[in-house]
């Protein structure tokens, strides 16, 4: 009987001492910043890093980050170029803009942690070509609405 009582005892201990943490309202998960990047060649890159909304409050906006040190890097140079915080709670890249076929590592310090990100800007594409036979067009004058069929869907 002991045995029964300590088993019981101890399913009710290991159930009631779990706790699952919900991440979108715990205060960890909104501490976490929300980071918007764009980095295109031939344009200036901008980057966006704002709070966190808990999920489904009262907000409506995101409240902008301001004075963070953002660095973006060329990961095969080691150039490092500064991004400058903007009025309307952007980063911008000055003097420079990204390159095809490079690579580039964001980073940041927010709270005592160490945010970054790394990303491939792709090579244009080489000898592509188009034409219009190429792309197929749905034709409307063949379409009659309800002629299909109904389709046969497997049971589960």
């Amino acid at each position: 009987m002991k045995i029964h009582f300590l088993l019981l005892f101890f399913a009710c201990a290991a159930f009631f001492a779990c706790q699952k943490n919900n991440l979108n309202n715990s205060d960890d998960s909104l501490l976490r910043p929300v980071v918007e990047a764009f980095l295109q060649p031939g344009a200036t890159p901008t980057v966006y890093v704002k709070k966190q909304i808990a999920y489904g409050s009262e907000g409506e906006t995101q409240e902008g980050i301001p004075d963070l040190q953002i660095a973006v890097e060329e990961v095969e140079t080691g150039i490092q170029h500064n991004l400058v915080h903007t009025d309307t709670s952007a980063y911008e890249g000055s003097g420079w803009q990204p390159q095809s076929g490079k690579t580039y590592r964001l980073k940041f310090e927010y709270l005592g942690e160490t945010i970054q990100a790394e990303t491939v800007i792709p090579s244009k594409p080489v000898s592509y070509k188009s034409d219009k036979s190429s792309i197929k067009v749905f034709d409307l004058s063949t379409f009659t609405p309800g002629s299909g069929s109904i389709p046969d869907f497997p049971d589960p």
